[in-house]
């Protein structure tokens, strides 16, 4: 079982892997945000939202946004806790002019739960 502590509000994490080595990483820009969704890291993404509720909407130099990577991925955990932040960002499109949706779309089954989230 991982050992997770956070100290906020920078979020310091320390996570105890399977090797037994201690892991550190800073959560300290709208990117690390964007790496949790993408990855679908489900407790880090929650806690993080805590504290900088706004970046799951920040874009990337792609316009991509937490949201983007989440549905690319096929996290509907991760998608949930963003529709709980901020509904809103859900429309957001990238500089190609997809949606989230669109890219949900267009990797994942019509039926997958982040599709049906995202329509």
């Amino acid at each position: 079982m991982a050992v997770v502590i956070y100290k906020l509000p920078t979020l310091l994490l320390r996570q105890m892997g399977q090797t037994g080595a201690w892991v550190e990483i800073r959560f300290q820009l709208p990117r690390d945000v964007r790496r949790a969704a993408a990855v679908g890291t489900f407790d880090i993404l929650i806690e993080y939202m805590k504290v900088r509720p706004s970046w799951g909407c920040k874009q990337d130099s792609n316009g991509w946004t937490a949201w983007h990577l989440a549905a690319r991925s096929g996290h509907s955990e991760i998608i949930q806790v963003l529709q709980s932040t901020d509904p809103g960002c859900a429309m957001v499109k990238a500089n190609d002019g997809r949606s989230p949706l669109d890219v949900a779309v267009a990797n994942l089954d019509h039926t997958h739960p982040v599709v049906v989230a995202l329509s």
